[in-house]
């Protein structure tokens, strides 16, 4: 709705984890998780989200996945968007480190590139399940359409609904696929920088061997 107004987000990961994550045991018979599309079960336990506007429900080993997935996006909801916790910048880092003595302001230790280019093809791979998931869905929609227009007695009221849906599955398999352009791209940019530090590693061994003759 047009005056409807986000409630913001809460914290930290921590508070979201802690506070706004609890089972859900009256999942519907045959319901799946938008994550993995699987059914939930004992193996397969749902939980739903507490967050204003959101309360959608998913695997809890899928969400635990998403939210520690290193994903850009793994704050905000897979389903509608809408934002879980306040992710910490780097201009908070900033200002909780700056009256600290030198000795305790440690930088954090950067990724090595192996663990880099994991967590990236996690995430490509989690969001392409998931557009593979909504397209999946749109097509069953798609089969309803059809089998109510081939009823003599449809009407207009019939379809209507039906075609909402579709659409919604559409917007969300168009933003997934958008994801996974830039998932793709950014692997492609992590190679190159890989290549680019090979060749330089490879210059500075030629030069020491050079240097000590």
């Amino acid at each position: 709705m047009a005056n409807e107004v986000d409630s913001p987000a809460i914290g930290t990961l921590e508070d979201f984890r802690t506070t706004k994550i609890v089972p859900l045991p009256t999942a519907c018979p045959g319901e799946i998780c938008c994550i993995c599309q699987e059914t939930y079960d004992k193996s397969h336990q749902a939980v739903t989200v507490l967050v204003n506007n959101c309360y959608h429900r998913f695997g809890q080993e899928c969400l635990e996945r998403y939210l520690n997935s290193g994903s850009r996006q793994n704050n905000t909801c897979p389903q509608c968007k809408r934002a879980w916790y306040t992710r910490v910048t780097a201009s908070t880092n900033t200002s909780s480190t700056a009256n600290l003595p030198p000795v305790q302001a440690q930088p954090e230790p950067r990724p090595t590139t192996h663990e880099t280019r994991s967590t990236v093809w996690q995430e490509e791979d989690l969001y392409h399940r998931m557009a593979n998931g909504h397209l999946a869905q749109a097509l069953e929609h798609l089969d309803m359409v059809e089998d109510i227009i081939s009823n003599r007695r449809t009407t207009t009221r019939d379809i209507l609904p039906v075609l909402k849906i579709v659409e919604r599955r559409a917007k969300e398999i168009h933003d997934e696929l958008q994801h996974g352009d830039d998932v793709s791209r950014h692997v492609a940019r992590l190679h190159n920088d890989r290549a680019i530090r090979a060749s330089m590693d490879i210059g500075v061994s030629l030069n020491g061997a050079f240097m000590s003759r």
